[in-house]
C-alpha cells in the first residue's frame, strides 16, 4: 500500500476521478466530483482517512442499493413517493467518512429518519455494535435484521442508465 503523504492532492483528484471513469455506476459531473473530493477528504489533506474512504468507495461504488448522491431532502422525497421502498444507503452529507441510512421508522409508514455510520481505517462500516461490514449488502442485511426484526424491508435500489445522460 502506499503512503498517503506520498500521494499528492493532484494524484488524489485522479484517484476519485477514476471512479467515475472506470465504471458507469455513477455519470460524472462536477458538483458529484466536488462531493466525492469533500468525502474523502482528497482536498483537504486528510491523510489519516483519504485512503480509507476511497477503497471503501471503489468496494461499494457499483452496488446497486448505494445511493451515495441522495441528501437528506432527495432521500426523503425518494422514499415517500416509493412507498414499496424502506430504505436507502448514501453518503453522509454533512461528515467525510459518514455513511446515512434512510429509513421508514417502521414498515409502511411515511415517518422517515436518517442515522449515520462511520467508515473505519479499515474501509468498512462500523454499526452500532462495533461490527464491521465491508460491503453495503452486509450493512442492509444487518438492518433489516435489526431495525425491521426480520421482516422483509426492501432497499430504494440506484440504476444508472447512462442512454440518458
Amino acid at each position: 500500500m502506499v503512503a498517503i503523504d506520498s500521494i499528492p492532492s493532484q494524484n488524489r483528484t485522479a484517484m476519485v476521478e477514476s471512479l467515475f471513469t472506470d465504471s458507469i455506476s455513477h455519470r460524472f459531473s462536477q458538483e458529484r466530483l466536488e462531493t466525492v473530493l469533500w468525502w474523502t477528504g482528497a482536498l483537504e489533506n486528510k491523510e489519516s482517512i483519504f485512503l480509507a474512504n476511497y477503497e471503501f468507495l471503489k468496494k461499494v461504488w457499483s452496488d446497486n442499493n448505494f445511493r451515495p448522491f441522495d441528501n437528506v431532502k432527495s432521500s426523503t422525497l425518494h422514499l415517500s413517493q416509493h412507498p414499496d421502498q424502506d430504505f436507502l444507503i448514501r453518503l453522509s452529507t454533512s461528515q467525510q467518512g459518514g455513511i446515512t441510512l434512510t429509513f421508514r421508522r417502521a414498515l409502511g409508514t411515511n415517518r422517515i429518519v436518517h442515522t449515520r455510520f462511520q467508515v473505519n481505517c479499515n474501509s468498512n462500516i462500523i454499526d452500532p455494535n462495533g461490527k464491521e461490514h465491508s460491503t453495503i449488502s452486509s450493512l442492509v442485511n444487518w438492518f433489516s435484521n435489526r431495525g425491521y426484526k426480520h421482516q422483509k424491508a426492501t432497499p430504494a435500489g440506484y440504476i444508472c442508465n447512462t442512454s440518458m445522460f
